[in-house]
């Protein structure tokens, strides 16, 4: 292949895939909870999408959540987490398109040749026409998918090859006036690219920002990152507000297992006015008899909150 097409990430990670975070991190920032009683606050506050998560139940594990505005979708990615099966023997990673409602438009593989089946695929971002893939899987990089080949595409299929970039770091992803976030779960840093007319992401314009740690997921405003963080089936994830003038932060618990973050309309075709937030914590990978335990709050919906509520009236 001439190009590297990019579907696995290791952003959105399960516990699996973090090794290398010192566990005591974890213990001081992220407390363990029971069960959901200790989420009143986000049941009342939040909105939940009606519709499930797409494969909720099943071994899919959903990891990076964009929404293309051009399309009114709501592009979901997916890895294989089944277990007792050899990598290569997995399915290939999918996107799931849906509506804002979360009914199924259609399932598409994402073009896996040039990396391992089984990983964690992937954090997304949308911009310039195309949506942006990212991975850790063979060093940082993201993939850019024009988004008319995810049109044509039909229900079931493969999509085409796309080019590839190295990147700082691709452990998830957005994208907010032209420039292209990227960020590194164990590292605590994320970069922002311009990307050109042609949807590359431009080296020597990159900029750096110091993050909260384990970073799953990330919403950009002119003032302020919005940073989605968890770890592990057991305990509690926040809800990270940054302001990008002072670096001031601001935590909202947010049930286990947290991953993806993206605006979105709060109904139907309107202007990005929320902000959505996605978790893996249905998938059966997670549930009862698997190797690594259940998930302590299992959480089947996108759950969503006006972007006011969120970073404020001039955030």
């Amino acid at each position: 292949m001439t190009t590297r097409l990019v579907a696995v990430l290791a952003a959105t990670a399960s516990v699996a895939a973090m090794t290398a975070v010192p566990a005591r991190a974890a213990t001081a920032t992220f407390p363990k909870v029971a069960d959901c009683s200790s989420f009143t606050s986000f049941y009342r506050h939040w909105r939940r999408v009606p519709h499930p998560i797409q494969r909720t139940g099943t071994d899919w594990v959903p990891q990076g959540l964009a929404y293309d505005p051009a399309r009114h979708w709501m592009l979901t990615s997916y890895y294989d987490g089944t277990e007792g099966v050899a990598a290569a023997d997995k399915k290939e990673s999918m996107l799931v398109v849906t509506t804002l409602r979360g009914d199924l438009i259609k399932t598409v593989r994402l073009n896996t040749a040039d990396v391992d089946r089984g990983g964690h695929a992937g954090g997304l971002a949308v911009g310039r026409g195309r949506l942006y893939v990212a991975s850790t899987e063979h060093g940082p990089r993201v993939t850019g998918i024009d988004l008319r080949d995810v049109a044509r595409t039909r229900n079931g299929g493969s999509l085409p090859d796309s080019p590839s970039y190295d990147m700082a770091a691709a452990s998830y992803a957005s994208f907010q006036d032209g420039r292209l976030y990227v960020g590194d779960f164990e590292h605590d840093t994320m970069y922002s690219y311009a990307v050109s007319r042609t949807g590359a992401p431009v080296p020597a314009r990159r900029q750096s920002y110091s993050t909260p740690t384990l970073v799953q997921g990330v919403a950009v405003t002119g003032r302020s990152f919005v940073f989605s963080r968890s770890y592990g089936r057991t305990r509690m994830s926040y809800l990270t507000t940054q302001d990008r003038r002072t670096g001031a932060t601001r935590d909202v618990g947010l049930p286990n297992m947290a991953e993806g973050i993206t605006w979105a309309p709060g109904s139907g075709r309107s202007a990005p006015t929320d902000l959505y937030v996605l978790f893996e914590s249905g998938s059966a990978a997670y549930g009862e008899g698997s190797a690594g335990g259940a998930a302590t709050c299992v959480t089947t919906h996108l759950w969503h909150r006006s972007r006011t509520a969120v970073v404020g009236s001039h955030g």
